[in-house]
């Protein structure tokens, strides 16, 4: 239990137009919530980047930041390339977006912002293919068998 010197009143919520008071005010409510370390890690890792961007495009303070920021953020993050000269896998782009999510709810539930901008962001996924894909011949063995319920056990070779 946390004890305040001022009585029973909750902190005072961040600034949003300093980037670096409200990462701190948010990885405070991460610890306190009890999240993992390494995960409160990837938040000081992954939201500068964030905050990289705004600045950028000349964004100030996180109550003007729109969906169109975020949508221009997740596009910038599936054409960028990393340190390895590659473009980010679905997954750490996820890894990205996620974090943002999670700040935009941390902003809201704070009563920083009135709509959260990442409500509708849609998060990158991929189809997985399966692990073996069968050849031209198997293919066409296997759309060649009968449906098993018209066809006879002794069609199919059970008898």
């Amino acid at each position: 239990m946390r004890i305040l010197a001022g009585g029973d009143r909750a902190p005072l919520a961040p600034d949003p137009r300093s980037f670096e008071a409200v990462l701190k005010a948010l990885l405070d409510a991460l610890k306190v919530a009890g999240y993992s370390a390494a995960l409160m890690k990837q938040t000081r890792y992954f939201l500068p980047r964030f905050f990289a961007f705004l600045r950028s495009k000349r964004v100030r303070d996180l109550r003007s930041v729109t969906e169109e920021h975020v949508f221009a953020y997740a596009r910038y993050l599936a054409t960028v390339k990393s340190i390895k000269g590659m473009t980010y896998s679905f997954s750490t782009q996820t890894s990205y977006l996620e974090q943002l999510r999670r700040l935009f709810a941390y902003l809201e539930k704070a009563g920083l912002i009135l709509k959260n901008p990442t409500q509708d962001l849609v998060l990158p996924t991929w189809a997985k293919l399966p692990r073996v894909v069968p050849t031209e011949t198997q293919a066409r063995k296997l759309v060649s068998v009968p449906n098993p319920e018209n066809a006879s056990r002794a069609y199919l070779g059970f008898n």
